[in-house]
């Protein structure tokens, strides 16, 4: 994920990524948290998965947020 985000904000001059994972999936939430991706709010029934609707969490990261220790790429 990490890496995604380096490439992301070194080689382009995107301003925002956003990130969207069912509510239930911590591991996801943990990651996001580890690369500086901050949880905005969550979207109600937003995913239909395994025969049902579930509640989904949205997050993201600003470029002004994003920390390379090289960013000299």
């Amino acid at each position: 994920l990490k890496i995604i985000l380096d490439t992301l904000f070194l080689k382009t001059s995107v301003h925002r990524v956003q990130a969207v994972t069912a509510y239930e999936n911590k591991v996801v939430q943990h990651q996001w948290r580890q690369v500086g991706i901050q949880t905005e709010g969550i979207l109600r029934e937003f995913m239909y998965l395994d025969g049902h609707y579930v509640d989904c969490c949205l997050g993201s990261i600003l470029r002004k947020e994003w920390d390379c220790s090289d960013k000299t790429q």
